[in-house]
């Protein structure tokens, strides 16, 4: 018996994909090999930043971590089947329970373990894909950032030239206004026209937005989100309201620190 209990072990369920649209239903048994093959196909798609040293030792860790639980749970099931043989020598039918009993109740933690895995899985996944898109928009933001400042100092230093008082004082809020925008924080500026956001709004992506801008993109390039290509709808937008509280403190604090120095 104990030798057909251990066949359990080493006959590992290979990966096997479930059909498209339908819920698989069955043992535990059953459904391991289905949980190992969406393991698989999570650990493929971490394999795109094998590059990231952090994102291996991690890996690496987890692997082992879970190689030792998995034989550790074996261990236990193994231990479980020595007492229940020793318990009940001689009564053959009462031997054949045990192993039965002992293999589901092996199957269902191995299930409820790998569906652990899983889930550590997808959710480093998810953190490095998160800070992949970031790592764009951040790399975006400081190759295009300098253009539309540069060509809004050009128009004002022209305009400088003009000596009508009123016009002076025009232009010197248009200034304070581009000074604003030059050294506003990048994450207070919409990632598509590079100005301070007026009416920010938050993607499935995480990634926000100018509500003008990204509508914009939508009607003329289409209906995705121009960073992480995800597909988007206007009813998939959301305003973001902690980054539009943080555009009017950071407004306030950028004049009162404006009348401070004019005072001084």
């Amino acid at each position: 018996m104990i030798p057909n209990f251990k066949f359990v072990f080493s006959s590992k369920p290979q990966p096997k994909k479930a059909p498209r649209g339908k819920q698989v239903r069955g043992s535990y048994e059953e459904l391991i090999p289905h949980v190992r093959h969406d393991i698989e196909m999570t650990k493929a798609q971490l394999h795109q930043y094998d590059g990231n040293t952090l994102l291996n030792k991690l890996t690496a860790l987890m692997e082992s971590d879970h190689e030792k639980m998995i034989q550790q749970l074996q261990k236990e099931c193994e231990r479980e089947c020595d007492c229940g043989s020793e318990s009940k020598r001689g009564k053959s039918s009462s031997s054949s329970s045990s192993s039965s009993s002992s293999s589901s109740s092996y199957y269902e933690k191995l299930f409820l373990y790998l569906n652990t895995q899983l889930e550590e899985l997808s959710n480093l996944l998810g953190v490095f894909k998160n800070n992949y898109i970031h790592s764009l928009y951040n790399d975006k933001m400081l190759s295009k950032k300098t253009t539309p400042l540069q060509t809004t100092r050009k128009y004002s230093t022209s305009a400088s030239f003009s000596s009508d008082s009123s016009t002076k004082s025009s232009l010197s809020l248009v200034n304070s206004n581009n000074d604003l925008m030059e050294d506003a924080p990048d994450h207070l500026l919409d990632p598509i026209s590079y100005e301070v956001f007026t009416d920010p709004v938050i993607t499935p992506s995480g990634i926000t937005y100018e509500k003008e801008t990204i509508l914009n993109h939508m009607k003329k390039k289409g209906k995705y989100d121009p960073i992480s290509k995800q597909e988007l709808s206007k009813d998939q937008l959301y305003p973001n309201l902690v980054i539009k509280d943080s555009v009017e403190a950071y407004k306030n604090d950028s004049v009162m620190k404006k009348l401070d120095s004019v005072q001084l």
